[in-house]
C-alpha cells in the first residue's frame, strides 16, 4: 500500500516511476530514497559515453523515419554526425582527440548495426513514451526505442550501446522490460509479442517472445516490486563500487563504507 503523502513521518512515494528508478531501488534502496523520494541535488557530470549513446539513439530514430531507398550506411553515419552536437555539452570531452575517438567508435557501432540487423522495418513508433497506471495509484513510464508491428501485436526494440549483455530468457527480469510491456500495452492497446535487445557493438541480440501468462506474471512482479519499495521503512544502503556512479552519493553517509570482511588477509600472503 502506498504511504499517504500527508503523513509527515514519511516522505511521499513518487506517483510515477521509471525503469531507472526501479533499478536504483533494486541496487540500493538508500539511493532510491535520496534521488527519487527526497529528490536531493544530483552531482551529474557530462559523460562521453552518454553523449555517444544519446547520439546513436537519435541517429537511429531519424534513420528509421527515412524512406527505404535512403537507408544507406553512409546516411546512418550522417545522421549520427548531425545528432552529435545536440548531445555534447561544452565540457563533455577532455580534448578534441577524445571526442573523435568516441565519435569513430559510435560510427563503428552503427556500421555493425547496419550489417547485422534488418534496416527495412517500418516502425509503428520511434522513441515513444509509454505509461501505465498500476493498482495502488503509481504509474510506470519509459521511452521505447522502437516499436514494430508483429502479427496482431507489437515488438519492442531496445538499442544497447554498452558491452554488458544478458540472455533472452533473462529479459523478463529486467525492470525496463516489465515497464515497457505494461506501458506499451496500456498506451497502444496492442499485445506485446516480442522484446528485443539489440547489442550494437557486437551485432547480437537477446529476444523474448512472452506468452500471455508470462506478460501477466511480469506485471504482477512489477506491482510487487513497487509495493515493496513503497512499504520500505529501512532504505538499506548497499555501499560498494557503484557508489562512484551514484548521483546522490555525497548525501549518503554510507557511501564507500568498507566491511571488515573485505580486508581479510589470506594466510601466507605477506611475509609479516
Amino acid at each position: 500500500m502506498i504511504e499517504d503523502p500527508s503523513d509527515a513521518a514519511a516522505p511521499p512515494f513518487p506517483r510515477r516511476v521509471s525503469p531507472t528508478a526501479l533499478d536504483r531501488y533494486r541496487r540500493c534502496p538508500r539511493s532510491f530514497l535520496l534521488a527519487d523520494i527526497e529528490r536531493r541535488p544530483r552531482l551529474e557530470r557530462p559523460s562521453p559515453t552518454l553523449c555517444q549513446a544519446n547520439a546513436i539513439h537519435h541517429a537511429l530514430e531519424r534513420f528509421f523515419g527515412l524512406p527505404l531507398d535512403d537507408r544507406r550506411p553512409e546516411v546512418l553515419h550522417q545522421a549520427m554526425r548531425w545528432a552529435w552536437p545536440q548531445h555534447r555539452a561544452p565540457d563533455t570531452f577532455a580534448s578534441r582527440e577524445e571526442e573523435a575517438e568516441y565519435g569513430h567508435a559510435g560510427l563503428a557501432m552503427l556500421s555493425c548495426f547496419y550489417e547485422s540487423f534488418d534496416t527495412a522495418a517500418i516502425p509503428v513508433a520511434r522513441e515513444r513514451w509509454v505509461s501505465a497506471e498500476l493498482p495502488g495509484g503509481v504509474a510506470v513510464y519509459g521511452k521505447v526505442d522502437r516499436i514494430d508491428r508483429r502479427g496482431d501485436g507489437v515488438t519492442l526494440v531496445d538499442y544497447k550501446t554498452g558491452r554488458a549483455k544478458i540472455e533472452g530468457q533473462d529479459l523478463k527480469d529486467e525492470s525496463a522490460v516489465m515497464v515497457y510491456i505494461a506501458g506499451a500495452e496500456a498506451t497502444l492497446g496492442l499485445p506485446v509479442e516480442r522484446v528485443r535487445f539489440l547489442y550494437l557493438a557486437a551485432g547480437e541480440e537477446a529476444a523474448w517472445d512472452p506468452e500471455r501468462e508470462e506478460v501477466a506474471d511480469a506485471q504482477t512482479r512489477l506491482q510487487e516490486l513497487i509495493a515493496r519499495a513503497a512499504s520500505d521503512k529501512e532504505w538499506a544502503a548497499q555501499p560498494g563500487p557503484m557508489c562512484r556512479w551514484c548521483p546522490v552519493a555525497l548525501h549518503c553517509d554510507a557511501r564507500d563504507q568498507v566491511a571488515l570482511t573485505e580486508i581479510e588477509v589470506a594466510g601466507g600472503s605477506v611475509p609479516f
